[in-house]
């Protein structure tokens, strides 16, 4: 039986994902498991007649990524936003928003996420609070449980929405 791998992935930036994040230019596949890493010489070097070698002419190569149901993009999104999961009161989820709003040039979107009226005595939130902490900034905060937005004037002004609009079915 050959040691040789079937496949060789040669001249690219793959990304190995272990924990010292090693970045290598070649790859050797056997069968369906990784036979070596390594840069181009070396893993020629394992190679045979019968391996199938690709020039990946520098492009990225990521290990494949098996996601059941994590919302995979929506978790790198989240750790851009305000995280509201702590806040004790409207004013206090108001405050954070403002501080954001403070490094944030007008008219630039800020997001949040898992604010919970059940802290707040049951109250649910109006458009007050947000617009007094962020102006010039459409301010869009997505409840706990993602079923509900806390947003405020500047968001409603970006959509369209005023006291002509119609309550929704």
């Amino acid at each position: 039986m050959s040691i040789a791998p079937d496949l060789a992935l040669l001249n690219g930036k793959i990304y190995t994902l272990d924990s010292r994040n090693t970045v290598v230019t070649a790859v050797a596949v056997k069968g369906n498991r990784i036979l070596a890493l390594g840069d181009d010489a070396t893993i020629r070097r394992l190679c045979s007649t019968t391996t199938r070698q690709i020039d990946l002419g520098g492009q990225t190569l990521l290990p494949g990524f098996i996601e059941s149901h994590g919302h995979f993009t929506w978790l790198g999104e989240v750790r851009t936003q305000i995280d509201l999961s702590g806040a004790a009161s409207i004013a206090a989820a108001a405050e954070q928003v403002e501080m954001k709003a403070q490094r944030a040039a007008a008219g630039e979107w800020i997001y949040g996420h898992s604010w919970d009226q059940s802290l707040w005595g049951g109250v649910f939130p109006d458009s007050q609070p947000l617009t007094a902490a962020a102006p010039h900034n459409p301010v869009v905060l997505a409840r706990r449980d993602g079923h509900s937005w806390w947003i405020n004037q500047a968001a409603m002004d970006v959509a369209g929405i005023n006291r002509d609009t119609p309550d929704p079915d």
